[in-house]
């Protein structure tokens, strides 16, 4: 409707203001009009208009809105499609410090809560063989696209047995079964692999690390 409006405004400006002469029938008639009123007439449906449009600003349900969305499931995200839709509770550290328990990680291989200052979650693998370092990596990067995506996270490596590939890239071929690469960067360190994401959640801006024990 208000773009109806906007319409007829833009119209009847132009016909009495900018080119008269080319609907004069019309045109004349309308200022005639206008001159009796006291008003451009192209005013009338330009306020119709901006009224139209705060009577529907006034009637948005924000409330509503506000109340489904607290509503929503407490983590969801899509690792083909990384735009995240979080809706975080109280609890949420404590609920990411479960996921990690719940984690079914090989012999060698286990989860660190707040491994640096700003890191608050990483992999440590110890002596573990080549297949039980995909597996623990691949449990890592899922574990990874089920939480609110974090600053950063960190793989350490401490004398695992040898594979044919560089460590980087067998840490980014594991991840990427479950996280897009394209939205974090890889770096080599002595001890591992360094993990940081492009867009964290603003969850984290306040505190970086968990702050828990595991």
């Amino acid at each position: 409707m208000s773009i109806f409006l906007l319409a007829c405004t833009a119209f009847l400006y132009y016909i009495t203001v900018i080119d008269q002469l080319s609907f004069s029938p019309y045109s004349f008639w309308i200022i005639e009009q206008q001159t009796t009123i006291g008003i451009p007439i192209w005013y009338i449906p330009l306020g119709l208009a901006v009224l139209q449009f705060f009577a529907n600003m006034s009637n948005t349900p924000k409330a509503t809105t506000a109340k489904f969305q607290k509503s929503r499931p407490a983590m969801i995200r899509s690792a083909k499609n990384p735009i995240e839709r979080v809706q975080i509770s109280a609890e949420w550290k404590k609920e990411i410090i479960d996921q990690c328990h719940s984690l079914k990680l090989p012999t060698g291989a286990h989860i660190e809560i707040d491994p640096f200052k700003g890191v608050p979650i990483g992999l440590k693998l110890e002596r573990t063989t080549p297949q039980a370092t995909r597996r623990a990596l691949e449990e890592f990067a899922l574990l990874l696209s089920q939480i609110p995506t974090p600053p950063r996270a960190f793989v350490k490596l401490l004398d695992i047995m040898k594979i044919e590939v560089p460590t980087k890239n067998l840490v980014k071929g594991s991840l990427q079964k479950h996280l897009n690469c394209n939205e974090l960067n890889l770096t080599s360190q002595m001890d591992g692999v360094d993990i940081r994401f492009h867009k964290p959640n603003q969850i984290w801006d306040a505190d970086a690390n968990l702050g828990f024990d595991i």
